[in-house]
């Protein structure tokens, strides 16, 4: 993990904690610098934690800024340092992957009754399901893979979830598009099928956007 590095009220890098002897001694980085690192809930002193000869005196950023107010005629100003990684899981996040498992095993178990004869189907829900070729299962199975890993991710606070979800979504709206054009899908599934859609659709961008702010909050990694 990279640790936050703050000069003059901005943040100049970030570098490994193993890299910072090296810098200081380069010049890149300077021993009244500031330094934020995760768990931290403000902003200290490189000094205080890393020495050159002569050593930095120890003390947070505001002893220093106390020590050093007479001969200042302003204070620095540091960036807002950013909010502490949860240690738990997010409660809005368990809630969206058990939702999501679960519905993905109630519609494994449909598929299976449906397929197997237990559940009654429609004429016109019979030729669409004729109408698909293996071309179409492949990629049904494509989205579902990409969408079920993305949920893992999420589940593992992995930025990855952000870039699998959102591909899953955009295949799983042109191939439903597709379907619409080539399968006559809506007049297969009826407009209460297709109000669901987009209502599913909606929830699938809501969660994107929920995941997309996990990874500017530094939650997922």
């Amino acid at each position: 993990m990279n640790i936050k590095f703050a000069r003059d009220g901005k943040v100049i890098g970030e570098y490994r904690d193993e890299r910072v002897p090296t810098l200081l001694q380069q010049g890149v980085l300077r021993s009244n610098d500031f330094y934020w690192d995760v768990g931290m809930t403000k902003w200290a002193v490189v000094g205080s934690k890393w020495r050159l000869l002569p050593p930095f005196p120890k003390g947070n950023a505001e002893s220093v800024n106390k020590v050093n107010e007479p001969k200042l005629m302003w204070r620095v100003r540091l960036p807002e340092a950013p909010a502490p990684i949860p240690e738990t899981l997010p409660t809005l996040v368990w809630v969206i992957c058990m939702v999501y498992f679960m519905s993905v095993g109630f519609t494994i178990l449909s598929l299976v009754a449906l397929f197997s004869g237990l559940l009654p189907v429609s004429e016109k829900l019979r030729e669409y399901f004729q109408s698909l070729t293996i071309f179409d299962y492949a990629l049904d199975i494509v989205v579902f893979t990409l969408s079920l890993a993305g949920m893992i991710h999420l589940f593992m606070l992995k930025k990855t979830a952000f870039s699998l979800l959102a591909t899953a979504l955009a295949m799983g709206v042109v191939l439903t598009i597709y379907q619409i054009v080539a399968k006559d899908l809506l007049a297969t599934e009826g407009s209460l099928a297709v109000v669901a859609m987009f209502i599913g659709w909606g929830i699938n961008i809501a969660v994107i956007e929920y995941s997309r702010r996990l990874i500017e909050r530094g939650v997922l990694r």
